[in-house]
């Protein structure tokens, strides 16, 4: 079963709350879906449209979970499909095992799953529109048509490369693409933020912290998700916490 945790955004008033550049274009709907997903068994496989990349961080994995990612090696498209018109794809797709502190990225188009035992904090484009190929048989709908006609076949470079279309500017950074980017920042003490000219978005995974702005402070802990608009003056992190900090450009 898939659970979705929600999480508490608590941010600032901004005329321009995403970055001016970027409000015309963006409106008020914040352009980011932020969330846990705590997959306790299999999910559905599914292909995303233009518009929703998105990226995991594992936070925990138990022995042996696996993520689909793609099609196994020398698998085309037209294989797969006849594979999911047959009822079994499952031999055809990349299957990786993984562990806890890993950053997978899914560019739309990537046929994608995430397997049982897995909880992990997931950052993408605000597009709610999931086309489901593969469902183990359990009766929901499937959008196989919809699906086929988004999927695109990736190969490794062309993942990494999309993930880090604008560089790898820095160790922290897991994520850098077109759209967002993702930085892993591991707290440990004090350290000195700004937003610039877009906001900044702090999802805690782990331990506890506090934000410091304006001369007010505001508790950061396990589950939360703060974001500070663009505009706001330089901000400070105090404690000992793993957040990921997400902004776009």
């Amino acid at each position: 079963m898939e659970r979705l945790y929600p999480i508490k955004i608590k941010y600032g008033v901004s005329r321009a709350p995403w970055g001016e550049a970027r409000y015309t274009e963006i409106g008020e709907d914040f352009p980011l879906l932020i969330k846990f997903i705590d997959a306790k068994e299999k999910l559905s496989v599914q292909v995303h449209p233009e518009g929703k990349t998105e990226m995991w961080y594992v936070i925990k994995a138990e022995e042996g979970a696996e993520l689909i990612l793609g099609l196994a090696d020398g698998v085309t498209k037209d294989e797969f499909k006849k594979a999911v018109e047959s009822g079994d794809p499952m031999p055809l797709l990349n299957r990786i095992k993984v562990h806890s502190g890993e950053t997978y990225f899914i560019p739309a188009g990537l046929v994608h799953a995430i397997g049982g035992g897995i909880l992990v904090a997931e950052i993408q484009q605000n597009l709610d529109i999931t086309y489901r190929l593969y469902d183990y048989g359990r009766g929901r709908e499937l959008h196989t048509e919809k699906a086929f006609c988004a999927m695109r076949e990736f190969s490794e470079k062309d993942i990494e490369d999309m993930q880090f279309s604008r560089g790898k500017t820095d160790p922290e950074c897991t994520v850098n693409c077109e759209y967002f980017s993702v930085f892993k920042i591991d707290l440990n003490g004090e350290r000195k933020f700004c937003p610039e000219s877009t906001f900044h978005s702090l999802l805690c995974i782990q331990g506890s912290a506090d934000i410091v702005c304006n001369n007010e402070k505001y508790p950061l802990t396990a589950g939360d998700c703060y974001i500070l608009p663009q505009g706001v003056d330089e901000y400070t992190l105090f404690g000992a916490a793993q957040i990921l900090l997400s902004k776009i450009y």
